[in-house]
């Protein structure tokens, strides 16, 4: 794994982490608005994965698409910001 790959895997690692340490520490209880947003983000992200991830500015799908569709940057921008508003709000709600 070179060091770009390790950078990667730590931060994803510390991020996963985070959502761990809360439940140990009981900090995270499962109210309506969490369970909500976790039905929303859990499809589209599914959604966005399943059509390449295709990401905002390069023209390449980071994965091999399961739909073929071709969605460009400006397509994309708006399900991004609502999948990661909606993955916010978990957490928020999580807290809450």
């Amino acid at each position: 794994m070179g060091p770009a790959e390790l950078r990667e895997f730590i931060f994803q690692a510390g991020s996963a982490l985070t959502a761990t340490a809360g439940f140990a520490f009981h900090k995270y209880r499962f109210s309506t608005g969490s369970r909500v947003f976790a039905v929303v983000f859990a499809p589209g992200r599914a959604i966005r994965h399943g059509g390449g991830f295709p990401p905002l500015t390069a023209g390449k799908d980071f994965y091999t698409p399961l739909v073929p569709a071709v969605l460009s940057g400006s397509m994309t921008y708006v399900p991004n910001r609502l999948i990661k508003i909606a993955l916010g709000m978990v957490y928020y709600f999580l807290y809450a």
